[in-house]
């Protein structure tokens, strides 16, 4: 209930000039009605992809970005006789495992590896199937914002 009045409040705080909001927010439907869609059906719905391999590539790269930047958080944190292992304290280890959350890397027992093939496109269809709790599309530059109240993309 109080994800469909935030959306519906951030809706009501897009408008631009005129009667035209910036961003549209398909998913608050109504005070009594909202729709979850998966991100997948979310980016077919508009039409963004023809070819789920192409959204899946898309997808692969923005993996390959939230890596990149989760990695390079932490090089100070790099162990200088294995830069694959990392000297983390508790707080910064589960921080560190959140950053890497959908990304083409992983974590386990301080040392970074990369997913295997199978391993990426488990996370690939995981990310795809997340309901999240709402989107919003800004139609004129045809960008989709994934809306998540509960750190799911932290």
């Amino acid at each position: 209930m109080i994800w469909r009045e935030i959306l519906l409040q951030l809706f009501s705080l897009s408008s631009d000039e005129g009667d035209e909001h910036k961003w549209v927010i398909p998913s608050a439907v109504s005070a009594d009605s909202h729709k979850e869609l998966t991100v997948r059906q979310i980016i077919q719905h508009f039409g963004f992809f023809a070819l789920d391999a192409a959204l899946e590539d898309r997808i692969l790269t923005f993996f390959t970005q939230r890596a990149t930047l989760a990695l390079s958080n932490v090089r100070h944190l790099q162990d200088p006789t294995d830069p694959t292992s990392l000297a983390l304290d508790t707080e910064s280890h589960a921080d560190f495992l959140a950053q890497l959350r959908f990304s083409t890397h992983t974590l386990m027992e301080n040392q970074v590896r990369r997913l295997s093939d199978q391993e990426l496109q488990t996370s690939v269809s995981a990310f795809l199937d997340l309901r999240p709790n709402g989107f919003a599309l800004h139609q004129k530059s045809k960008r989709v914002a994934i809306l998540e109240f509960n750190g799911l993309f932290r």
